[in-house]
């Protein structure tokens, strides 16, 4: 499994890609712990033709999380988190616009 995540240096994120299941979990869990932002909610998506989480703080969209499963989908190939808030723009107006 492999993470890589972009925050645009705007909030934490892992500054290089991450290899191996127990180092992604380890990470996602340290930084859900430490960086939860209040009245965290979760919808899901479909980004890119696959499953996705959009993260709302308060009420606003503050994280896109795209999964890659494998080719049977029994497992997760990658996953591709950007909490940058600059490349979330687009997606946050579109929400706004298509309820």
């Amino acid at each position: 499994m492999t993470l890589w995540t972009d925050a645009g240096g705007k909030l934490p994120a892992a500054r290089r890609v991450i290899h191996g299941r127990d180092k992604v979990a380890r990470l996602l869990v340290a930084g859900i712990t430490k960086y939860r932002p209040p009245n965290l909610t979760v919808g899901d998506a479909e980004v890119n033709g696959g499953p996705a989480a959009l993260l709302f703080a308060g009420g606003e969209l503050f994280g896109v999380v795209v999964v890659d499963p494998t080719e049977h989908g029994d497992r997760v190939r990658a996953i591709y988190g950007v909490v940058n808030p600059d490349k979330l723009t687009w997606l946050a107006g579109a929400l706004r616009e298509h309820p």
